[in-house]
């Protein structure tokens, strides 16, 4: 029976230093550009697929958006690069496929996307979005033990191999839903995630309008790499020092807790953009319609900010509501009065699970194979007040349907056993290889399990010290 694996890729919302990406790689040519940065994040919505292993590489879908069509090509670089060259509908996915094709030993694999919550050509990031299923599915199908900034590596160049020129904080929807801290320096990219102190409640909302991605990304590139009047130095401005300025605010109060700071810094960080990087393409930048809903008297009840998302334009908007309440009356508003789809998205603190608290009452294993076996027999030897009520595993193929005596259930069959708050409440311990960890982790929560903690490299081994101390194997 072939291994079947479940994929989830959330797409990804820019909170701030949108366009500092690009920017920030001309630094190989112009040191004196200030490195990018940016704030970004996955979103609620995304891509789910399921994938297995196959001769070639076949990517299909009942969804509408693929028309009934289906794409299916020999795991050959040279042809999956030419398809992926000529642009159009599959371009992406054969990017990535001639890029594993490249430099890894991997077969063929067969990819369903089953379903699409994620709004199209949106600013969310849907074709990164794409990429980053697509890299998963080899990853974890071929055992290649990429981490996550591997996939994004592998995503990016992927997509490069296609007319879509993407930069490079669009792939940070890999690290699922939580903000990250992202530098571009030249070539070289570095990510760290940003802990959450109380809940921030956001609404993204499709502008109905339109815009010319590849106008305003051209317009903006021709400022650099080095600025030739006061309008490019401007921009230069913008995206460098004053972008950093703004970052790491928006860092700041989101680790401190401070929603009512992060709204009031997105108007800034939008008037910033106004001022100094619009000029360069006032066709697309002066935004009509952006800016008619930045500036309605009806919004500014129910939010502490508002900005535009992506490359700006009249495309998406983006708002940090006072509260959950208010981020309803929020989305009902937009749809309601101003016609215009909006999607919530709520960026929580993380849980604080500790191991005492953990290894008390009752657990779940997620993983069943050797990391799940030697958690199972530590915690059981070892600590008396729990009671391991069984397994979960991504897929029943390729496991098995036992382990140490306890049953091991698909995620979607165990999931649906729970009510919402019993999902909240249920403690899970991811016991996997540590690769793979931060993927389970956003799937778990997806399926709202929020009691989550990972068998890292030291709980792993302080498990079984106590498993062996417990048995007299050594003092």
């Amino acid at each position: 029976m072939s291994n079947r694996i479940s994929l989830f890729v959330p797409g990804r919302l820019c909170l701030f230093g949108e366009h500092s990406d690009w920017a920030g790689v001309n630094r190989t040519i112009n040191p004196e550009i200030v490195p990018g940065c940016a704030i970004v994040t996955g979103v609620e919505q995304g891509i789910y697929g399921t994938a297995e292993k196959n001769d070639t590489f076949v990517v299909t879908s009942d969804l509408p958006e693929y028309e009934g069509r289906t794409f299916e090509c020999e795991m050959d670089m040279m042809k999956l690069r030419a398809v992926a060259k000529e642009g159009g509908f599959f371009s992406y996915v054969a990017g990535v496929a001639s890029y594993m094709s490249e430099w890894y030993r991997v077969g063929g694999i067969k990819l369903s996307i089953d379903r699409m919550t994620l709004p199209m050509k949106s600013g969310l990031s849907s074709s990164a979005a794409i990429c980053v299923l697509v890299a998963r599915a080899f990853n974890e199908l071929y055992d290649l033990h990429l981490n996550t900034l591997g996939l994004m590596n592998i995503a990016y160049w992927g997509e490069q191999r296609t007319p879509s020129q993407c930069g490079r904080l669009d792939q940070a929807c890999a690290f699922g839903v939580r903000p990250v801290s992202m530098i571009f320096d030249g070539n070289e990219i570095e990510v760290e995630e940003i802990a959450v102190k109380e809940p921030l409640h956001f609404v993204f909302a499709d502008l109905n309008a339109g815009k010319d991605t590849v106008k305003i990304l051209n317009d903006l590139n021709s400022a650099y790499p080095n600025a030739k009047n006061d309008k490019e130095r401007a921009v230069h401005e913008a995206l460098g020092p004053d972008n950093k300025k703004i970052t790491d605010l928006a860092r700041k109060y989101i680790s401190e807790g401070d929603p009512q700071k992060l709204g009031e810094l997105m108007v800034e960080a939008q008037e910033l953009f106004d001022a100094k990087v619009a000029p360069m393409c006032p066709e697309e930048l002066t935004s009509p319609v952006l800016h008619s809903v930045l500036n309605d008297a009806n919004i500014k009840q129910f939010v502490y900010g508002s900005k535009g998302v992506g490359s700006q334009g009249d495309g998406t908007v983006q708002f940090l509501a006072k509260d959950a309440d208010d981020q309803k009356k929020l989305m009902k508003y937009l749809e309601e009065e101003r016609n215009m789809p909006a999607y919530p998205l709520t960026l929580q603190p993380d849980k604080d699970v500790s191991a005492k608290s953990m290894f008390s009452g009752d657990i779940y294993i997620f993983g069943a194979k050797s990391v799940a076996i030697g958690a199972i027999r530590a915690i059981k030897e070892c600590y008396e007040d729990s009671h391991i009520k069984g397994c979960v595993v991504s897929s029943l193929e390729d496991n098995p349907k036992e382990v140490e005596g306890l049953k091991v259930e698909d995620l979607k069959e165990f999931a649906a056993r729970f009510s919402d708050f019993e999902r909240k409440e249920a403690k899970v311990l991811i016991a996997t290889p540590i690769y793979v960890q931060g993927e389970i982790c956003d799937t778990l929560k997806i399926f709202g399990f929020e009691n989550i903690l990972c068998v890292d490299s030291v709980m792993e081994e302080d498990l079984l010290h106590a498993l062996y101390k417990k048995k007299i194997l050594f003092p």
